[in-house]
């Protein structure tokens, strides 16, 4: 069940069982292997949300440009703010 680490190999055979060490060395290695596949499967998300964010972003800004002709400084002017202002509020946990 176990790898037969030094300090396993050790600690079995002066107490002749599994020490609570053994336990404790194995709950540390099972949790950086589970800490290591969920920082895998964040960094997957980030990536697809940077992915649809530069889509969505450059689709919202042609679709304003199109809706207000002749305004496009004012259009890109105004998203660039609110985008400013999102940004500096930051991260809103509700």
């Amino acid at each position: 069940m176990f790898d037969k680490q030094p300090h396993h190999i050790i600690s079995e055979s002066i107490t002749g069982q599994t020490s609570i060490v053994n336990y404790i060395f194995e709950i540390k290695r099972l949790r950086k292997k589970l800490q290591n596949e969920m920082e895998k499967r964040f960094f997957s998300i980030r990536f697809f949300g940077g992915v649809c964010d530069a889509a969505s972003w450059g689709a919202i800004l042609s679709i304003l440009m199109t809706l207000y002709p002749g305004k496009e400084a004012s259009v890109l002017a105004g998203t660039e703010m609110v985008s400013g202002l999102g940004f500096m509020i930051g991260k809103v946990h509700l």
